[in-house]
């Protein structure tokens, strides 16, 4: 028995308050559902969450073709909203799902609120991004919201502790670039990979900025997870926790978008194959997308 899923999209703003056609979804003004679904998401989502700059204006809806649970609901949600960030460096927020309508029940589900370390600005969509955004959807609509390395990701933006985002972010690209992690040299292998998939058409120093970015990532991550406060408080010295962070997000996104595309996010044989034989060993370095993998 199939049923309509309710997702409130906080902090979404359109140029245009346009229907978002997504085949088996759409996203709609929050006014064209009805008075007892938006009642169910406003309340679902709280009033001491979300900050009052952020708008509660769009609601995404979906089909499920049975009754949902707990667990294909957060499913459907952590999809929703990976896919929004991967697209774009900005973040829609939500914490509920409404199931039917008329709804017969809510699921509450188990995120933190969006910690504000810097301004949180809108997640802008313009008039000219929308067919982007619609190819960019279907093309990721079959990411699985479980995957070790998105799971990670998308968990750091929840996350109320800094340290906690950096080893996120540094375990998913770990899995990521290093799926041969039990034969040693993890660091150096970390570093020369992600350099070398992430700065493929970069200039050398801009390799270089990138190879030290990642260098630095890792050793703090490893500071912290060993509780090396001396060599954290030393790689911190002339820098912050956002300075570190905003460049390590950014990679882990580039990251999962590449081997969620080559078809190997969740396939550590074929990524090793990848980044190994094709990507080192043949030195194939002209390619253009993860599809020439």
């Amino acid at each position: 028995m199939s049923e309509t899923l309710t997702l409130p999209l906080v902090n979404l703003q359109l140029e245009h308050s346009n229907i978002i056609d997504l085949e088996l979804s759409r996203i709609i003004p929050i006014s064209g559902v009805s008075e007892y679904v938006r009642s169910a998401a406003r309340l679902g989502i709280g009033t001491d969450t979300y900050p009052h700059s952020m708008p509660v204006d769009y609601v995404l809806q979906t089909r499920s073709e049975q009754e949902a649970d707990e667990a294909s609901a957060e499913d459907v949600l952590n999809r929703t909203l990976s896919i929004f960030k991967l697209f774009k460096d900005s973040l829609v927020y939500s914490d509920v799902v409404v199931l039917g309508d008329p709804p017969r029940g809510a699921y509450g589900l188990r995120h933190y609120k969006p910690w504000s370390r810097v301004p949180i600005e809108p997640y802008y969509l313009a008039d000219n991004e929308m067919k982007q955004f619609v190819d960019f959807w279907h093309q990721f609509i079959g990411v699985n919201p479980r995957s070790f390395p998105l799971y990670r990701f998308h968990l750091a933006d929840f996350r109320p502790y800094l340290r906690d985002r950096v080893v996120d972010y540094v375990d998913s690209l770990e899995y990521l670039f290093v799926p041969d992690s039990g034969e040693g040299e993890i660091s150096y292998k970390f570093r020369s990979r992600g350099t070398l998939l992430i700065g493929h058409d970069k200039d050398s120093e801009s390799k270089g900025k990138i190879y030290e970015k990642l260098k630095r990532a890792y050793a703090l991550r490893s500071a912290i997870v060993h509780g090396n406060s001396d060599k954290e408080n030393q790689l911190l010295k002339d820098s912050s926790w956002e300075d570190e962070i905003t460049p390590v997000r950014y990679y882990d996104r580039e990251a999962i978008k590449f081997f969620f595309i080559a078809g190997c996010l969740d396939d550590s044989e074929k990524r090793r194959t990848l980044l190994e034989k094709r990507l080192i060993f043949d030195a194939e370095m002209s390619w253009k997308t993860p599809e020439d993998f």
